[in-house]
């Protein structure tokens, strides 16, 4: 089943919120959008620089930001494997 179609002024206002780096959950909210509706026309214009980063991305972004430590590589895995809290 469809929804109502994108306008203009709709698709002005998801772009203009994905660059001020509103989540996912807060476009949805501020748009009266469903989550899915939403993901659909980010994934359709190309648009995927949304923040909606599960807990694995989340670890993994904070291992890579920590990357410049001599450490790094161990910290990497053992925050992937969760042997350290990220």
């Amino acid at each position: 089943m469809r929804g109502k179609p994108w306008s203009v002024d709709e698709e002005r206002q998801l772009r203009q919120l994905i660059e001020e780096g509103k989540s996912l959950d807060e476009i949805s909210r501020m748009m009266g959008k469903t989550g899915v509706s939403v993901k659909s026309k980010l994934f359709n214009s190309g648009l995927n620089s949304v923040k909606d980063a599960t807990g694995v991305q989340k670890s993994v972004a904070a291992a890579v930001a920590a990357a410049s430590s001599p450490v790094a590589p161990l910290l990497f895995m053992c925050r992937l494997l969760h042997l350290l809290p990220g």
